[in-house]
């Protein structure tokens, strides 16, 4: 079953690179969500931010971009993830890009093997066979998954 996508809810899914490293998407209520993160029974996009943050903190974070307010980027990097947000909600239409941003970045990048089952599902239903996230400073999810939005 695929639950509908969360409009207008900033919430954060979860992939995997072609190395295994992890990386936090955070929607800003509009960017692609892949179909297999909506359909994934093993948690709720609702929770993954929460449950992330529930993780060790295993690194430093360094901010990529000046924010007003990086705390939840941060917070999510110190975990071990790379965090790619969808700025294009603040933009106009103009100069929207379509595509996931690199925020901030873990100084010791973490693998799915640290994650909990819940977690490590839904990193391992979107893996990104030929991307690295430490080299890519823009994501195009539609591109290279199915998705909603």
């Amino acid at each position: 079953m695929i639950y509908q996508y969360p409009v207008g809810v900033d919430c954060v899914w979860l992939a995997s690179d072609a190395a295994g490293n992890l990386a936090a998407f955070v929607t800003g209520g509009e960017g692609a969500i892949p179909s297999s993160v909506l359909s994934n029974n093993s948690i709720q996009i609702e929770d993954v931010e929460m449950s992330i943050c529930g993780l060790d903190v295993v690194s430093d974070a360094r901010l990529l971009v000046p924010m007003p307010r990086p705390d939840d980027f941060i917070d999510i990097a110190k975990r071990g993830i790379y965090v790619f947000d969808w700025q294009d909600v603040s933009r106009i239409s103009r100069n929207r890009i379509g595509m996931y941003e690199k925020i901030a970045i873990p100084t010791n990048p973490i693998g799915l093997e640290i994650l909990p089952n819940d977690l490590r599902n839904l990193a391992e239903s979107v893996k990104f066979v030929s991307l690295f996230f430490s080299e890519y400073s823009r994501v195009d999810v539609e591109m290279l998954f199915e998705c909603r939005n």
